[in-house]
């Protein structure tokens, strides 16, 4: 151990700074933000965050991306990116309900209105077969799931065409 304390303050900064590195490049973030903590260094503690939250975004692992985004400076643009990923992930599987919330909270209205018309498209799979007012008034439930679906889609179309079901009930 030197004596003088400057010098090695200054190893142990670039010991640090190297082992942040390498745990990056190995894809090892929790380590490599772990280390940037215990460094005290802030920027390489931003930088590593930031790559691992971009990181787990690109491998889908949402919660992780969440948890690395909550220590960089950038936390609210970094955590809408990641709220879009995982919308785009879930609108994607056709889980409109779970993908509509978060388009919600970033205020992506296109997406949500698109959202609205994939439930419209699984209402109306439900009315797949129906020949006769009888089996129509008996999915009424579901024609006024579809009509809530097309007004909050703002799609004049299918608005019109809800109407006129309804008409028959």
């Amino acid at each position: 151990v030197s004596v003088n304390r400057e010098l090695v303050k200054e190893n142990l900064g670039v010991a640090y700074h190297n082992a942040v590195t390498h745990f990056m490049r190995q894809h090892d973030y929790s380590a490599a933000v772990s280390y940037a903590k215990q460094s005290r260094d802030f920027d390489l503690l931003q930088v590593a965050a930031h790559n691992g939250a971009m990181y787990a975004l690109r491998q889908k692992e949402f919660a992780r991306a969440r948890r690395f985004a909550t220590a960089t400076s950038k936390k609210q643009e970094l955590l809408r990116t990641i709220d879009v990923g995982e919308a785009t992930q879930l609108f994607n599987a056709k889980r409109y309900h779970e993908a509509l919330k978060l388009y919600e909270r970033v205020g992506d209205r296109d997406m949500q209105q698109r959202c609205y018309k994939g439930l419209y498209a699984q209402e109306q799979a439900k009315l797949r077969g129906i020949k006769t007012t009888a089996d129509l008034k008996a999915h009424a439930g579901t024609i006024r799931t579809m009509q809530r679906y097309a007004n909050a889609s703002g799609d004049t179309k299918l608005m019109q065409y809800c109407d006129q079901l309804v008409r028959w009930l």
